[in-house]
């Protein structure tokens, strides 16, 4: 009989692991852009000494009848949002903040800067709709639910280093990050990819994970697939390759096929 001081551990344990949902922040916008600045006239008034947001990451410094702004992804990639009049590494939560993600696909993505953050997309080249996980609960990217912060590492962003082309998003396979640099007054825009099906990301690339021996359909694209074989060391290797123009790949036969377009069938007087 098993113990009944085990029992209840495993029944903690069970349920500190157990995830849920975030919650509904901001609903994604067709066709909304992020601006930079809020208009000064709305913030500063030409006579007080204050600092305000104009933005999720700027802070707009009323100096009397002068305005300055500071960009808080410049100053520190640790406090990158604006929250009450300073830059803070929590976002406010607002009509406009925390800020939408710049979608690269669909479906559920990490927010690159805030671990208790994520996003839906609906498709790719839109904004998203923002989800915040309760406190103490992080986005657990494999499986799209908020779970429990119980160490560190479990706190994953995206951090951007000139060195690197593709960032590491924390220790996910699944996705990664792209910083975008620029002379402006933000340095970088960061943006979350997601490594196609049956690929990994392993710090350069979405890599192919060969299950067996054999060739294998490249599922983002008809043309594509892929040869696994055994290295001389027996490690199983993916090579791609690409189909003719005007061939594609056949998961039937295993090989490239001429391309199959049908016309649509008309009738007399339509």
């Amino acid at each position: 009989m098993i113990p009944f001081v085990l029992v209840v551990f495993a029944l903690l344990q069970l349920s500190s692991q157990q995830e849920v949902p975030g919650v509904l922040q901001k609903r994604n916008q067709p066709g909304a852009k992020r601006t930079a600045l809020s208009s000064n006239e709305e913030t500063c008034d030409g006579t007080r000494y204050f600092s305000t947001c104009g933005n999720c990451d700027a802070v707009n410094v009323c100096l009397g009848e002068n305005v300055d702004w500071r960009f808080c992804r410049q100053l520190s990639a640790d406090k990158p949002y604006c929250n009450n009049g300073e830059c803070s590494a929590t976002p406010s939560y607002n009509g406009q903040c925390p800020p939408s993600l710049y979608c690269t696909g669909s479906g559920y993505y990490p927010d690159p800067n805030s671990c208790d953050i994520y996003h839906f997309c609906e498709e790719k080249y839109t904004t998203s709709s923002v989800y915040k996980c309760p406190n103490n609960y992080v986005f657990n990217p494999e499986t799209n639910f908020c779970k429990r912060e119980q160490q560190e590492s479990d706190c994953m962003k995206v951090n951007c280093s000139p060195e690197v082309i593709f960032s590491a998003y924390g220790t996910s396979k699944r996705f990664f990050g792209y910083c975008r640099y620029s002379s402006g007054p933000y340095p970088y825009d960061k943006e979350v990819h997601k490594c196609p099906e049956g690929t990994e990301f392993n710090g350069k690339s979405c890599a192919f994970q060969c299950p067996a021996e054999g060739r294998f359909a490249d599922t983002s694209n008809e043309r594509g697939y892929y040869e696994c074989y055994y290295s001389d060391n027996e490690e199983l290797v993916a090579v791609f390759r690409m189909c003719p123009a005007d061939k594609v790949y056949s998961t039937k036969v295993s090989t490239c096929i001429q391309q199959v377009t049908t016309t649509p069938v008309t009738t007399a007087g339509s």
